[in-house]
């Protein structure tokens, strides 16, 4: 049973609105790769392993970075994307043309043999979510002992994220323009029901949502459970890309009409960590603030931010 929840963005006594700023003193960024390849799509877990999606000169594998060494857990003739990786060292991504596969550590199991399934994400638990084209897009969860098909409509459900209480986020179109839906455990909530594009979600195990919200120029909305309000809304900048912690801290990627910038909102202030000539994107963050993208120095390298 689908529920709305009407959320009014108009309604700015109640946004926090907060003016980016250059501040990267308090942060020590590492180059983690430096190859002639492209290494894309990073992820990190609380306990700072990396993981991410590199070419090898054949084709594109996983690997990870453990905090000392930079380890290759793929090795296949196969095209490998977009790894996700948990708290357990669970890593699940996209293996192509064959569907999902997971590395537990030890070895490598088939999750999925669906090779239109995409943009996976695993809790904690091993619960998993992620995008299927059965014709038209619909995200599909796995609880651990069974497969669940959350959406289930005409139209494309896109970029599911789920927490470890088993809640999944997603942005999904409603026969207008896109909105997000969060699947509670019990029900699908719709989120926003706007004119607006809202897009990109992330959900931490708070049940707070951040996500993306297109007008005239970009918003970052945060979703507390109750209402939403705006992190910052008073620059021009496009927003991509986005990331949020169980601390609600929050990052993206942001075109400042010369390439892309990583930002980070860190509970009271946006603070811009990247400010370069070169193309910063995909960022991810853990809960002890540290923060990975990727970033085009020639070719893709991984970059890590650690909280000083």
């Amino acid at each position: 049973m689908k529920r709305s929840i009407f959320i009014s963005l108009l309604l700015s006594m109640l946004f926090s609105v907060l003016a980016p700023s250059v501040n990267c003193q308090n942060y020590t960024i590492k180059q983690l790769t430096d190859n002639d390849f492209i290494d894309g799509s990073p992820h990190i877990n609380n306990l700072g392993q990396v993981v991410w999606s590199g070419f090898d000169g054949h084709d594109y594998e996983i690997f990870l970075y453990d905090g000392g060494e930079i380890i290759q857990i793929s090795n296949n003739d196969d095209e490998d994307l977009r790894p996700v990786i948990n708290d357990n060292g669970q890593v699940i991504w996209e293996h192509y043309p064959y569907g999902l596969y997971i590395h537990d550590g030890d070895s490598i199991t088939q999750f999925s043999n669906n090779y239109k399934d995409s943009e996976p994400d695993i809790n904690d638990r091993g619960q998993v979510a992620w995008e299927a084209d059965i014709g038209d897009k619909e995200i599909l969860f796995f609880d651990g002992d069974k497969t669940t098909q959350l959406s289930d409509n005409t139209y494309d459900d896109f970029s599911p994220h789920i927490n470890d209480l088993g809640q999944v986020v997603w942005f999904g179109h409603d026969n207008y323009d896109h909105e997000i839906f969060l699947y509670d455990g019990a029900q699908i909530l719709q989120l926003t029901n706007n004119e607006t594009l809202d897009f990109i979600p992330d959900i931490n195990d708070k049940g707070q949502v951040a996500w993306v919200a297109s007008d005239n120029q970009d918003e970052v909305v945060l979703y507390d459970g109750i209402g939403a309000s705006q992190i910052v809304s008073n620059d021009t900048y496009r927003k991509y890309w986005l990331a949020i912690n169980n601390s609600g801290q929050v990052v993206w990627e942001a075109f400042d009409d010369h390439d892309y910038e990583i930002f980070l909102y860190d509970g009271s202030k946006v603070i811009q960590l990247t400010d370069n000539e070169r193309n910063d994107r995909k960022p991810h963050i853990n809960d002890n603030g540290q923060v990975v993208w990727e970033a085009d120095i020639g070719d893709i390298e991984i970059f890590l931010a650690n909280p000083n």
